[in-house]
């Protein structure tokens, strides 16, 4: 009976230390957090997804970064970039925008072959007009960049369509957007890639450039005030043309909305 009072008393120093140390761990944690509004919480090995919560935690004065990432000047030297996009004339390519929001259109399983065309058709005529208003107003702008967005050593030319309608504090207006956003083009062609427009579903994605290699970003609401994900684009024989390989780094925004 001693022996196990002994034993028991014996730990209660460990538990007491332990509980110590989680404790300590959380205040160290809480501090580093301090003056923060977005924290990495997917991602601390790698020193890219570290650099880029430096850089978000620049703009904590600013709305936050729903509907566009931005660098501040000193990062640009941690080779953060974004694409060169070169801007098109959106009125002389409605062709082109047909083609690349009919891509995006959510089609049901059991609709396919001219179904499937005649349900994008539709999709697409209930939507020029309001596109067609708002090129008049100069809302939309639409350009056009050479990526390696799948790493498999070519350069896909990728389409980057705004419509100007983003509300960072709107979270239908940057989570589930009615605009297609990006595309990626077949090779040789002005047809939206639909294996790119799969995996995309309707989300609204953009692109971000570090040490030459091209990553999706991603803003979502799958906590109450907003979350970034960067993930890598891989390709290959068993995950096709484009596949999203995972998030790399993920990011808590905790600042006001």
């Amino acid at each position: 009976m001693f022996s196990r009072c002994a034993n028991a008393v014996s730990r209660f120093p460990i538990v007491a230390l332990a509980a110590a140390l989680v404790s300590l761990a959380a205040a160290q944690n809480s501090k580093a957090d301090e003056g923060k509004c977005y924290s990495l919480v997917k991602g601390k090995q790698y020193s890219m997804c570290r650099s880029f919560e430096a850089n978000l935690n620049q703009f904590c004065s600013a709305p936050p970064m729903a509907c566009r990432l931005q660098i501040a000047p000193q990062f640009k030297k941690e080779k953060f970039s974004f694409p060169a996009w070169q801007k098109l004339d959106p009125a002389s390519n409605i062709g082109l925008l047909a083609e690349h929001f009919k891509s995006r259109v959510p089609v049901a399983q059991n609709c396919t072959g001219s179904c499937a065309e005649a349900w994008r058709e539709k999709k697409w005529v209930d939507y020029r007009d309001g596109l067609l208003e708002r090129l008049s107003e100069g809302k939309v702008s639409l350009s056009r960049a050479q990526i390696d967005i799948n790493r498999d050593g070519k350069r896909e030319t990728v389409l980057r369509m705004d419509g100007g309608e983003c509300n960072p504090t709107s979270a239908r207006s940057f989570d589930f957007p009615a605009e297609p956003n990006l595309a990626v083009l077949k090779e040789g062609t002005e047809q939206s890639d639909p294996s790119f427009a799969k995996f995309l579903r309707r989300r609204n994605y953009d692109v971000l450039i570090h040490d030459g290699l091209g990553y999706l970003t991603y803003w979502g609401t799958w906590n109450s005030k907003g979350n970034l994900a960067i993930y890598e684009i891989g390709s290959g024989p068993r995950l096709g043309v484009f596949a999203v390989a995972g998030s790399v780094c993920e990011f808590t925004y905790k600042g006001e909305r």
